[in-house]
């Protein structure tokens, strides 16, 4: 599935589990999106990170300010918990230390976890300037604020 398509059916997913959400509270943080293809750790989630991604998310902030809520949008890295078959590269975390088991997901094979590579200082800089900017296009499509995930190494 192209990551377009993904972007497309995340929309109508979000925009109908946004109206059943604000039936009971007026508020919803979206379930933690990558601030680069680096930090995917699953397919098709939608990303803070390109013009597309921001176009698509506007229809959801925009649909939870019409019943009155607020939308923040939650910022996420995967760390070591990603696989380079959905980023193109190798795992990147703090330090060189996998997780046991597999990552798994219904649209693709369990696949063993790999060794994470340690990020330098420049790559942690540039981890943190991706944080920024897709706060930036977080706040540009009407976010209401920015919640940082942080917790897969």
């Amino acid at each position: 599935m192209s990551q377009r398509k993904s972007y497309t059916r995340w929309t109508h997913y979000s925009g109908s589990r946004v109206s059943w959400l604000l039936m009971a509270i007026p508020n919803h943080v979206d379930e933690s999106s990558p601030v680069s293809i680096r930090a995917s750790g699953r397919p098709g989630i939608p990303g803070w990170f390109t013009p597309e991604q921001v176009e698509s998310w506007r229809p959801i902030v925009s649909s939870v300010h019409e019943r009155g809520g607020f939308f923040f949008a939650q910022l996420w890295h995967q760390g070591r918990n990603t696989h380079s078959f959905l980023t193109g590269q190798q795992p990147e975390s703090s330090y060189a230390v996998g997780l046991s088991g597999s990552l798994t997901c219904a649209t693709i094979p369990p696949l063993p976890f790999e060794t994470p590579k340690a990020m330098t200082k420049e790559e942690i800089s540039a981890t943190q300037r991706d944080f920024v900017h897709a706060a930036i296009n977080a706040v540009s499509a009407g976010c209401d604020g920015i919640e940082i995930h942080a917790g897969n190494g």
